[in-house]
């Protein structure tokens, strides 16, 4: 159909209406003519060649399949495609994009700021309208329409960059143990408190309330959870991590373009309230940001052959990104927890601030008493508000503590007998950023000998996470959580699995200051196969522990623990079905090139013939290095075993 028979049609069929319709025939007229020459704009394009671009499937989220060879969308929603088979055919997506984003738009609809405006696809897709422009010239000067509704959500001329957020790994719940990332839209201020204000994109799954352990992960591993992009202002991310859950939380500000910015803040837009199936291991937080990042760098983010993908990947391959360009991160900012903001202005005290604090905490002394007032006055309000701290962190960990609450509240009346002025300020020690943190795959070879079966060699593989010997970068509490960590020994020219550790997670809850609530209830949980003690070579059982107890941090380096409970196992010779265990150790940093893992167990059994025994363990890391180590371990369970190894973290 050429031009001029295109708009015959179309006028014949509009003019034909009543009268009041006239201005909406001439809009018709002058940008009718641009839609009928898209034969000539598919005639220009390679649409094959533009289907396989990398941001058109990032676009679209694209993953290649292999039975069938092709390509699925992620996106599970219906509407977020304008093709019937769009969600598997990107060249039928592209196809019927372009053909959306020519169709024309009555002046009078584009002028009056209407529903049928904003419903156009230029407006459902900007991020789409915006990359296809670059690449098809002839979209480039079709008319802009009128987007009210995006333009106000998107707020671009208030948007000056973009971060990638880190919250720091927790025990609370399964979802936290590796931590968190989404992406900040930061805002041109002056001031450094509106950052609370700026907005955020967060991927997360929809989990009905009070839903089980056991339910959330098997949906969690095999996407029984659909999943959404959500948008939420800064200040409800800091409440929940930083708040809440006693997380740190870090910030990436990306060195990006105003053009890459703006391309990522309409790509967010096309995604509200699309859902995605939420793989943990997976399709998770880490993924989904980090394919938004895709748009405007050509590195990978995810590792391609691994079959998971944690925060901490994404944040190690972004500091190497952009390498040849200068980066692609411009900063880096750390913003403090409710506990480490409670610790750092604890330490920052003086020791006889310190006693102060200790007495008045314990009731031994007033805030009117003389001994207080005896100190000056900025001394004094350093004082109470660490103590505002304290009180206020007392309540983070327990919500029912009214005693705190009162004595913080009293406090704050407190504060006002002084002058007004700022919160006192603290010299605020700032920890390692995440992506300097251990890799979380791990493989390790070691020479053993025992004294009851000689010597042989192992293999030990684990894909996640870290255990008591790995550097305590990028987490909040010290030790260890592995999942799958397989060991392999050989041994006259015999190789059999002598353990595999299904989860094995340590989760001690130290108390910094030695203050009474500074802590939390430490525990152990283990399930695996393993051997019952290693004076054998095929006593493999399946076991699992189960032990609760306490941990002290001594000084910044040490954390000493106690814990007790039981172990059950299936029984072999005189290690019966139940026994109890009593577990005190010391595991920490020694030196910056030493670390250290110390523990003497009690293995009660409560069968008859039971063998009670005690066990060593004592481990050595040497180095410091996010890739590599040396170990060294001593371990005594009937037999005693002595080992050497070097370990490649991935």
């Amino acid at each position: 159909m050429n031009t001029t028979r295109c708009v015959a049609i179309q006028s014949a069929t509009v003019c034909g209406e009543a009268t009041t319709r006239v201005l909406r025939c001439i809009s018709l007229l002058l940008l009718w003519p641009l839609a009928c020459a898209l034969p000539s704009i598919a005639s220009a394009t390679n649409y094959a060649q533009l289907a396989s671009n990398p941001v058109w499937l990032t676009l679209l989220h694209y993953e290649s399949t292999r039975f069938p060879a092709g390509y699925k969308s992620a996106v599970t929603s219906a509407d977020f495609f304008l093709a019937d088979d769009g969600a598997t055919s990107p060249l039928s997506e592209l196809r019927a994009t372009v053909q959306a984003l020519s169709n024309p738009l009555t002046a009078l609809d584009n002028s009056n700021n209407s529903a049928a405006a904003n419903a156009h696809a230029q407006c459902r897709f900007p991020a789409r309208h915006k990359w296809l422009a670059t690449q098809i010239k002839p979209l480039s000067v079709i008319p802009q329409i009128n987007c009210t509704d995006y333009l106000a959500w998107a707020e671009l001329d208030a948007v000056k960059s973009l971060s990638m957020v880190f919250a720091a790994g927790h025990m609370k719940s399964p979802a936290s143990y590796f931590g968190h990332n989404f992406l900040k839209f930061n805002r041109k201020s002056d001031s450094a408190s509106n950052h609370l204000l700026d907005q955020t994109i967060n991927f997360g799954a929809e989990v009905p309330d009070n839903e089980s352990g056991i339910t959330y992960f098997y949906h969690g591993v095999f996407g029984g959870y659909s999943a959404l992009f959500e948008r939420q202002q800064f200040f409800r991310h800091m409440n929940k991590y930083g708040e809440e859950d006693l997380r740190d939380v870090w910030e990436y500000e990306l060195q990006l373009t105003p053009e890459q910015v703006e391309l990522i803040v309409a790509h967010t837009w096309e995604l509200q309230n699309r859902k995605f199936t939420y793989y943990f291991f997976r399709e998770n937080c880490a993924y989904q940001i980090a394919l938004l990042l895709k748009l405007t760098t050509p590195d990978r983010l995810v590792p391609k052959h691994m079959p998971w993908t944690m925060p901490y990947n994404v944040f190690d391959k972004l500091m190497l990104a952009g390498k040849d360009s200068g980066g692609l991160v411009r900063e880096i900012k750390y913003h403090p927890s409710r506990r480490s903001r409670f610790h750092q202005r604890y330490f920052s005290l003086s020791s006889t601030q310190r006693g102060i604090a200790v007495e008045l905490i314990n009731g031994e002394l007033s805030p009117d008493a003389p001994r207080f007032r005896q100190l000056d006055a900025d001394l004094q309000l350093q004082v109470i508000d660490t103590l505002i701290d304290y009180y206020e962190f007392r309540q983070r960990i327990d919500t029912s503590d009214e005693k705190a609450k009162a004595e913080k509240n009293a406090l704050l009346l407190k504060r006002f007998d002084y002058p007004p002025a700022a919160a006192s300020s603290i010299e605020a020690r700032i920890p390692y950023a995440p992506h300097e943190s251990q890799k979380p795959g791990y493989l390790n070879i070691a020479r053993v000998h025992s004294s009851k079966l000689g010597f042989s060699t192992r293999l030990k593989i684990r894909p996640a996470y870290f255990d008591f010997l790995s550097l305590d970068i990028g987490r909040s509490s010290a030790g260890s959580f592995t999942v799958l960590d397989t060991t392999v020994q050989v041994s006259n020219e015999t190789a059999y699995l002598q353990k595999l550790d299904v989860f094995n997670i340590t989760n001690l809850s130290a108390s910094v200051t030695g203050l009474p609530g500074d802590s939390s209830l430490s525990w152990h949980f283990r399930f695996a196969f393993d051997q019952t003690n290693n004076a054998c070579s095929k006593c493999r059982k399946p076991m699992l522990d189960l032990t609760v107890g306490r941990a002290l941090k001594l000084g910044d380096r040490l954390t000493a623990f106690a814990l007790a409970g039981g172990r059950v196992q299936k029984s072999y010779q005189r290690d019966n079905t139940f026994a109890v265990q009593l577990r005190a150790g010391l595991t920490g940093q020694l030196t910056d090139l030493l670390r250290l893992n110390a523990s003497i167990e009690r293995h009660e059994d409560t069968g008859a013939n039971g063998l009670d025994r005690n066990r060593t363990r004592l481990e050595l890391r040497l180095g410091q290095h996010k890739s590599w180590d040396i170990r060294a371990s001593y371990i005594r369970d009937i037999a005693e075993q002595i080992s050497l190894s070097a370990g490649y973290y991935w």
